[in-house]
């Protein structure tokens, strides 16, 4: 089932998702809308996109046709979510002892909230309840 018109459509959508809660997670740490870094918000996001779209390989729920219940659902799209934030944070750093670990886990943490605010609107993986 894997890169089909289904599947691009699924992993397309999940990485949409991705993008714009990483990106939204980001804004709290400007003090205005001004002070954004917005190529790094950007750039992290995308990443954070790519990084979803190669999970989606090791396979999507709703193109195979498997169920779970809701919560379930919701709880392992909201640590996905913050994985892959986190390391489309990473790379924003000269080395890996630059990286304000702090600032990654608690945009991370922020993703993966907005994550499950956004699996309230509905998950089609989700057990029809």
């Amino acid at each position: 089932m894997i890169f089909t018109k289904v599947w691009w459509r699924s992993a397309l959508i999940r990485a949409g998702k991705t993008a714009a809660q990483t990106a939204i997670a980001m804004l709290p740490a400007a003090i205005t809308i001004t002070a954004v870094d917005w190529l790094t918000t950007i750039g992290s996001s995308v990443l954070a996109a790519l990084v979803s779209l190669l999970m989606s390989l090791a396979g999507l729920p709703e193109v195979d046709g498997r169920t779970m219940p809701w919560w379930k659902a919701m709880l392992i799209r909201a640590v996905k979510t913050m994985a892959q934030t986190a390391v489309g944070l990473i790379p924003a750093a000269a080395t890996i002892t630059d990286v304000r670990w702090l600032a990654v886990l608690g945009t991370a943490g922020l993703a993966g909230l907005i994550s499950v605010l956004t699996s309230l609107a509905g998950l089609p993986e989700a057990d029809a309840e």
